[in-house]
């Protein structure tokens, strides 16, 4: 048996548009009709019968063969303790009853504490160690064999760089969904600083860290047990510390509490995002947070629900919206554009979506500018959605005393 952590570390990549991989599909004519070349034919994969689409080159007669590619890929890391290692298989959506797993890194000193994948292409695996240390293990995006995975092998085909090195256990990695290059750490141990560390340059040869952790009294030394950054915004960053979950909304550079009730102040082990597109998954947007002690919570805060198509920005409720000033801590104002005299119902969330209040406003055709109260609500972030004529447009603030 390998030595393992006390708490299993696992970390799952998948991809339905992976560019280089060697899989492909045998795909046949069988409409009963010539189909010309250009045209676009929908296919299965062979991972989970998942849907696809091609555009074939090349004029099919009913019964011809064209060979297709197929994009789905996945990777599936375990890490272990001492000489354990990590593993890796792309076997993890097959329905295989003993997937096989390549080592693709040897750890001589700690266990695995953490681990997370870059999220565009799979292409780099980051690993973090209870000896201080941050891995970057790269060249996956065109490693799909074992042997090519594998450090006990002539054709090993991945680079390892030591990226970080610290004193205390690195608890938590986050990626930003949309830049490989920024990557936060989470940091053990009472006492001390810097418990949350942050690089825009994770992919580079020799990336260059700084902290984050810019708070006051006693929660500078406590230590950050997980952290996440907000798909929707690189600034927005959550960090689960021994007494709650904490946020900024501006890289660091200010934290505000938001484990009120129901969620408390206990420890927060996990966080993590639904951080797919709309299109793709139900849940999008989702924030996940698990508690020693407390049970699991979620937050639709950030829920996209498809925000951001062409289709969506024509139901907005108003258009240019402002909330001013941001951070507040007494009243605030809501600016924006209304096409028509209406009747306006804000509602105001915490960050872990309960609704705190709710306000009937009357907004004019035009330039509004309407000031609501904010001395009932406790210091944090907040989401404030306007809602008129059965359309929604949502902004958020910060409140600070």
């Amino acid at each position: 048996f390998l030595p393992a952590p006390f708490h299993s570390q696992i970390r799952f990549w998948e991809s339905k548009n992976a560019p280089n991989t060697p899989y492909t599909v045998k795909y046949t004519n069988e409409t009963g009709q010539t189909i010309p070349a250009g045209s676009e034919v929908e296919y299965e994969s062979n991972t989970l019968d998942i849907p696809l689409t091609a555009t074939v080159d090349i004029e099919l007669e009913p019964g011809d063969t064209v060979i297709l590619n197929d994009p789905v890929a996945s990777a599936f890391a375990i890490g272990y303790a001492d000489d354990g290692g990590v593993w890796v298989t792309r076997d993890g959506l097959s329905r295989l009853e003993s997937p096989d797993f390549a080592k693709v890194i040897d750890l001589v000193n700690g266990t695995v504490t953490a681990m997370e994948w870059s999220k565009t292409d799979g292409n780099h695996l980051f690993i973090g160690t209870s000896a201080g240390s941050i891995f970057r293990v790269s060249g996956f995006a065109d490693a799909y064999t074992l042997e090519r995975m594998s450090v006990d092998s002539a054709d090993y085909a991945l680079d390892v760089t030591l990226m970080y090195s610290g004193s205390a256990s690195i608890l938590d990695l986050a990626v930003d969904p949309n830049d490989d290059d920024h990557l936060i750490a989470a940091r053990a141990g009472f006492g001390g600083n810097q418990k949350v560390i942050e690089t825009f340059d994770a992919t580079f040869p020799n990336p260059q860290w700084s902290n984050i952790w810019f708070t006051d009294g006693p929660l500078v030394g406590l230590p950050a047990y997980s952290c996440l950054i907000e798909a929707g915004d690189p600034n927005t960053i959550l960090v689960g510390t021994e007494f709650g979950l904490y946020s900024t909304t501006d890289g660091g550079q200010n934290w505000v509490f938001e484990s009120s009730d129901p969620m408390g102040s206990f420890p927060i082990f996990d966080i993590r995002q639904q951080w797919r597109s709309a299109d793709d998954v139900e849940n999008a947007g989702m924030i996940y947070v698990g508690t020693h002690g407390r049970g699991a919570f979620k937050t639709s805060t950030f829920q996209k629900n498809g925000i951001g198509t062409e289709e969506e920005d024509e139901e907005v409720a108003v258009y240019d919206l402002m909330i001013t000033p941001n951070p507040m801590s007494t009243y605030g104002r809501v600016q924006f554009t209304s096409v028509n005299d209406a009747a306006i119902n804000i509602e105001i969330y915490s960050l872990a979506g309960k609704k705190v209040k709710n306000l009937k406003l009357a907004a004019t055709e035009g330039f509004n500018d309407l000031r609501f109260d904010v001395n009932d609500l406790g210091y944090g972030t907040y989401i404030i959605r306007l809602i008129k004529d059965n359309k929604v447009t949502s902004g958020k603030f910060v409140i600070v005393r």
